[in-house]
């Protein structure tokens, strides 16, 4: 059983699991379950055609209950709400025009 320790390191540690399992896979990092991606074709495909479904964050327990359920910019789940505090924050934080 390969591992991802802190002993190899993670990128073959991946490419292993590539080999045995093929381009699209998934691993536990801690809790959360992340979806590793190596082939190209499959890469476009998932930031053109899925984009919104694999865009959104996590749900999490701590994000729900000391972030006033998901109100957080950096933790709010993709749609109308987090495109329009985005908008805010590109508009407002990070531009150089005084407001």
């Amino acid at each position: 059983m390969l591992t991802m320790g802190s002993k190899p390191a993670v990128a073959p540690v991946l490419a292993a699991m590539e080999e045995k399992y093929g381009h699209v896979l998934t691993v536990w990092l801690g809790m959360q379950r992340v979806l590793v991606v190596s082939d190209p074709k499959v890469v476009k495909e998932c930031f053109t055609t899925h984009d919104r479904a694999l865009s959104s964050r996590p749900r999490t327990s701590p994000a729900k209950f000391l972030l006033f359920d998901y109100v957080g910019f950096g933790v709010s789940p993709y749609g109308a709400y987090w495109r329009s505090i985005q908008n805010l924050a590109v508009t407002h934080l990070v531009s150089s025009n005084d407001i």
